[in-house]
């Protein structure tokens, strides 16, 4: 028999029935063999022989990617080393000097690593822009400041709450989360044509290659009417080289019925984000009591768009971060699995499942609940000596935030994903943390870690039976580390992804790999 590829090493499958493995031959895209003795009657055409320091392991799946705006952010101003608006001003007047481009979209802004504690104002902009219009992101994607020129072209009432002025009056070009936001994110969306939108995909795979990552699931589309994003790469879906499993953001689940698709929704927000205070909590923020965080949508539209799904046998997904938030989704769902007689194996999800209570934990068991999280988050907000949490939440919810140990532990599937661009698509780092944590509610077994980013990756996006374990009959889906993450467990963050397979092609090598 004719293989493609023969590989022998240090192989761990994560695959309970046979954990590790010396041999996998791969024929046509697919697992043909994995075994420790070494096969006969295979004609290899490529023998790959790993480094005896090096492991293979399945192909990593990052379960919440914002492919759209990853796309952008890689071709953005990257502003997360800025330390004053200053910084600021200077970095994004470099790229409005030296670019073509009429729209300057900058990245990473937070007005916690700015020592004047705030973002620009939309006048220090003007400064700087030499005629182009500038948009800067907040690092949470829930909020961003502009300059006059953009701001001039946005479809805004200004007499919408979450529009930031000062005491005088004036407009200071800041968009706090809501309905202001969501409306410039689409405005700037509308600029960009399908072509650039299908380049920035491409960019996105290779990018993802080179973290280990053969399958995201993206969830782009949100707002927009015509959905250019999403139409430009389901399109085209053939020509992109890396595995995506496509949630479309829209309450109307017809594009996705349209396309076949198992899944609706995504980050769809029913609140914000915590470290800004539009996460909808149940008692108010810990250093601004004044606020609990909003609920975007009502009770009736969110029961609606989850029952709409169900009935059409289709796996929802929306964004929950605040424990109020999660209870109007969790209720939601729950009605419609009592309603309609039982989950059916579709595996609704709720995104992020921030801060869940211990009840909602159990519900999520329960119902069948899979709950799509990030580990990068405490790497980014929890940072201990200067936590955002504990300044807005306070300590005692600080120390239930992120708690994937205690959902995992409590019988939830949890996939893990790295919101990107919020945080990078890097899963070892991100692993590296909840093994070696020392925060009980967050600590898993390396192997716990691990499947987070493959077996119950692929179970999340409905995929258990052809991506996720190193099986034969599945996609042949590899990542080659430096090192054997059981063996090298501190060493985690430090290990290179020396290889990526994607059915069986390598599709990113380390400069140094032979």
């Amino acid at each position: 028999m004719k293989c493609n590829l023969l590989i022998n090493g240090n192989i761990i499958t994560m695959d309970p029935q046979t954990p590790r493995v010396r041999w996998v031959a791969v024929d046509s895209g697919k697992i043909v063999y994995a075994g420790n003795a070494e096969p006969t009657g295979f004609e290899p055409q490529n023998v790959l022989k790993l480094d005896e320091n090096n492991a293979m392991l399945p192909g990593f799946i990052d379960s919440h990617v914002h492919g759209s705006d990853t796309g952008l952010y890689l071709s953005s101003v990257k502003l997360k080393g800025a330390k004053s608006v200053a910084d600021v001003l200077d970095i994004v007047e470099e790229r409005c000097r030296n670019t073509d481009e009429t729209l300057i979209l900058g990245m990473d802004i937070s007005e916690e690593r700015l020592k004047e504690g705030r973002l620009p104002y939309m006048w220090e902009l003007d400064t700087i822009s030499h005629g182009k219009d500038v948009l800067l992101n907040h690092e949470t994607l829930h909020g961003s400041c502009c300059n006059s020129s953009f701001w001039n072209k946005l479809p805004l009432d200004l007499t919408m709450p979450d529009i930031e002025r000062l005491d005088d009056g004036r407009f200071t070009g800041l968009l706090l989360d809501g309905i202001p936001y969501e409306r410039t994110y689409n405005y700037m969306f509308q600029c960009i044509d399908a072509e650039a939108w299908f380049r920035n995909i491409l960019a996105v795979s290779e990018y993802a290659f080179s973290c280990g990552i053969t399958t995201i699931h993206t969830l782009n589309g949100n707002g927009l009417k015509d959905k250019l994003d999403v139409r430009a790469v389901l399109d085209r879906q053939d020509e992109v080289p890396l595995h995506m499993v496509q949630f479309i953001e829209d309450f109307d689940i017809s594009l996705a019925k349209e396309h076949h698709l198992k899944q609706v929704g995504g980050c769809l927000c029913l609140d914000g984000s915590r470290v800004i205070h539009t996460a909808a909590v149940m008692e108010p923020y810990a250093d601004r009591p004044e606020l609990k965080g909003s609920l975007y949508f009502p009770d009736d539209m969110v029961y609606q768009f989850v029952h709409d799904a169900h009935v059409n046998h289709m796996q929802s997904s929306m964004h929950a971060v605040g424990d109020r938030a999660i209870n109007q989704l969790i209720y939601a769902i729950r009605r419609v699995i009592m309603e309609e007689g039982g989950h059916d194996d579709l595996r609704h999800r709720i995104e992020h499942f921030a801060l869940p209570t211990h009840e909602q934990i159990e519900m999520a068991a329960e119902l069948g609940i899979v709950c799509s999280m990030q580990p990068a988050f405490p790497l980014l907000w929890d940072i201990p000596g200067k936590s955002q949490y504990e300044r807005v939440l306070g300590l005692e919810r600080t120390k239930r935030c992120d708690p994937i140990a205690n959902v995992v532990k409590a019988g939830v599937v949890v996939c893990a994903g790295s919101d990107s661009p919020v945080t990078d698509m890097n899963p070892l780092k991100a692993i590296d943390y909840l093994v070696n944590t020392d925060l009980e509610h967050r600590k898993l077994s390396v192997n716990e870690a691990l499947k987070l980013y493959t077996v119950n990756g692929a179970y999340a996006g409905h995929e258990e039976d052809e991506r996720g374990s190193v099986t034969v009959g599945k996609h042949a889906d590899f990542v080659v580390l430096s090192k054997d993450p059981f063996v090298f467990s501190k060493e985690i963050k430090d290990m290179e992804i020396r290889m990526t397979i994607s059915d069986g092609k390598i599709v990113y090598q380390a400069d140094h790999t032979a």
